[in-house]
C-alpha cells in the first residue's frame, strides 16, 4: 500500500504530473520525496533537460539529500532510521507524450482499452529488485 501520492497540473497548459511513493521503515522518506520531486522535475525541465534525464537526476538528488535529513524522521517501532527509504513511480503527461519512471519495487500499471471498451492492465515499469538479473548487474556497477 502506498504511503503518499502527489498530482500536479503544470501551469501554461497541457502538462500533468503524478507520483506514488511507498515508504519503507516509515513514511518519512515517502513524504520527503513527495515534497522534493515535482520542484526538482520542474526546475530540470525548465533548463531544457529532457524529461527522462530530469527524472533520473531528480531521483538521484533526492536519494543524496535523504542521508542528511532522515535523522529528523520519526523512528519506526523497531527504531531503524537507517533502513528508511521509499519507492517512487512517476508519470509526466505532455500533450503528445507520456513519460514513466520508477525506482524501487513499486509497479506501474496502465489501463488499456481493449475490444468492446473493456479495460485491461498493462505493466509499464519493472521492479528494481536484486533478484532481477538486470537489476543485479546495475547494482554491481555501482
Amino acid at each position: 500500500m502506498e504511503d503518499d501520492l502527489a498530482v500536479k497540473k503544470r501551469e501554461g497548459g497541457g502538462s500533468f504530473m503524478a507520483a506514488v511513493f511507498d515508504g519503507h521503515g516509515g513514511r518519512g522518506a515517502a513524504q520527503y520525496a513527495k515534497s522534493r520531486l515535482f520542484p526538482l522535475l520542474e526546475t530540470s525541465c525548465s533548463h531544457e533537460e529532457s524529461v527522462k534525464e530530469a527524472m533520473r537526476s531528480s531521483f538521484l538528488k533526492i536519494h543524496s539529500e535523504m542521508s542528511s535529513v532522515r535523522e529528523s524522521w520519526t523512528s519506526t517501532r523497531e527504531g531503524y532510521l537507517s533502513t528508511s527509504g521509499t519507492t517512487a513511480t512517476v508519470v509526466v503527461l505532455q500533450p503528445t507524450k507520456l513519460y514513466i519512471g520508477n525506482v524501487g519495487d513499486s509497479a506501474g500499471i496502465l489501463a488499456v482499452r481493449g475490444p468492446f471498451g473493456k479495460l485491461f492492465p498493462k505493466p509499464i515499469t519493472a521492479n528494481h529488485r536484486p533478484n532481477n538479473y538486470k537489476e543485479c548487474q546495475n547494482i554491481e556497477q555501482l
